[in-house]
Order: structure tokens, then sequence, then C-alpha cells
């Protein structure tokens, strides 16, 4: 047998094999090559490349038994509960979130506000979401909880922050605006005692630095939309945060996308 093979020779037999390794992921994994991709890769190198996919990919496929989380996570007993105050929503919560963490995914809350929506949330929509296997063994992977909320609901949600981003550079250049008479009851959040109305007539600049969905209740025609605000206001030697809740009730204009009608404090 001659073991002497010219270079040619084996540039021929990486080729072969990065062609069959195409139609491996192709065939298995479903993966796609266009015409023309990678042909200014040298054959080891490309040879190199499809080897670590193919078996990266099929390691992730043959580690995602499921479709969606609730499936991942092996579809455990979902309870639901009435009462807002139940002492039992934090424990299952907490239960369902373990669950995920032992899988090294961690999910961020802090778009919804309220222990009780942040629950009803997950489970009416995280645990639905597409699990699309990016989970590797020993990566973190970090989801926020509004990466799962319906399409019409990020629309109203970017429609809001925008709106309430814009009423505050009109508050900062001291003109006028409707929104400021909605953070009037707003209070300080070190302070309980201290409200937005305390300082409203200073000079101050104001911006939004959070912004929560408490709920939404969508129609044909239009939405309500529940949401809580985390105001920061600079005044000339100090500054302090105000939150409080906002109703915005909105007309639709399209599918996906809503149009400011008014707003009250709740």
């Amino acid at each position: 047998m001659n073991n002497n093979l010219q270079d040619d020779q084996l540039n021929f037999d990486i080729e072969t094999e990065n062609e069959i390794l195409k139609l491996k992921i192709s065939a298995e994994l479903g993966g796609k090559f266009f015409i023309g991709e990678n042909n200014d890769a040298p054959p080891e190198v490309l040879n190199s490349f499809l080897k670590k996919v193919y078996e990266v990919q099929k390691s992730i496929k043959v580690s995602s038994p499921g479709n969606n989380f609730y499936e991942l996570a092996g579809k455990p007993e979902i309870r639901r509960f009435s009462n807002p105050d139940d002492p039992e929503i934090l424990t299952e919560l907490r239960k369902l979130l373990k669950i995920f963490e032992e899988k090294n995914i961690i999910f961020d809350p802090s778009g919804v506000k309220g222990l009780y929506n942040k629950y009803n949330f997950f489970v009416d929509f995280v645990l639905l979401g597409k699990c699309y296997g990016l989970h590797h063994p020993g990566m973190i992977t970090v989801y926020p909880l509004l990466e799962f909320a319906p399409h019409s609901w990020l629309d109203m949600y970017y429609e809001v922050g925008d709106y309430i981003d814009n009423s505050n550079e009109i508050i900062s250049s001291k003109e006028f605006d409707p929104l400021e008479a909605c953070f009037m009851n707003f209070t300080a959040k070190k302070n309980n005692n201290l409200s937005y109305r305390d300082i409203y007539d200073q000079r101050k600049e104001i911006q939004l630095i959070k912004l929560q969905i408490i709920n939404v209740e969508e129609r044909k025609e239009g939405a309500d939309f529940f949401c809580g605000v985390v105001l920061r206001v600079q005044l000339n030697n100090s500054e302090i945060l105000f939150e409080g809740d906002l109703h915005f009730h909105l007309s639709r204009t399209s599918e996906n996308k809503f149009e400011i009608i008014n707003c009250k404090a709740l």
C-alpha cells in the first residue's frame, strides 16, 4: 500500500470528506450551504470547521429533547393561582426556575412587575416559547422574560417607552407636558413620604430608567397597557428615583401597531 500520498491527492480526499460532511449536516441537522460558500477557505481549515460544527450540533440535538421550554423541563406540573397574594406563588416560581438553572438557563424577570404577574407570564408565555437547543454544557444562557411576549405587547411596550421619553425631554426643558400630571403620586423609592408632587415645580432633569409590564388587555380595536415606571429625577444637588404605575389606553392602527390615546395614573 502506498502511504506516500501527493499533496493534490490529500487535498482531493479532504475535499471529498468536506462534501460528505456538508451532506450529513444538511440531512441530519437541517444545515444549509450556498453556492460559492467557503470557496476561499483551505480544505484543511474547512474540514476542521465542518467537523466541529457537526460534533457540536449533533450534541445539541441529542441534549435538547423538547420543542419548547415546558418539554425541556420535563413537563412539570403547573399550578394556577387565583389569589395574587398566595405565598405559594414564590415557591412554585422558584421550583420552575430551579429546573432551568440546573440546565444553565437563567430567566431575567425584570421586564414584568409583580410576583403574581411574573409567575403567570412565565407559565403562559415562557414555557410555551420555542427552545432552539442552543444550550451548551458549561455555558449559561440568559433570557429576558419580555423576549417571549406577544409581538403586539412589545409594540405597546416600545410605544409607551418612547412616549414617556419624549415627555421627559419636554418636562426637562421646563415646558408643559400633560403626562407630568400622571407622575404626581409617584413616590421616592427610599422615602415613601416624598412624592413627585413635592418637587414638580423645581428645575430638574427627568429620565425613564425602568419600564415593566403589569398587565395587557388587548382587544380588536385597541388595548389597555398597565405598567410600572421608575424615573430618575436630577435636581440641583440631588438625584431621586420615583416609582409608580400608569395605565395607557391605545388604539390599534394595524395588526401589531398601536397609538396612544391617553394615560392615567393607577
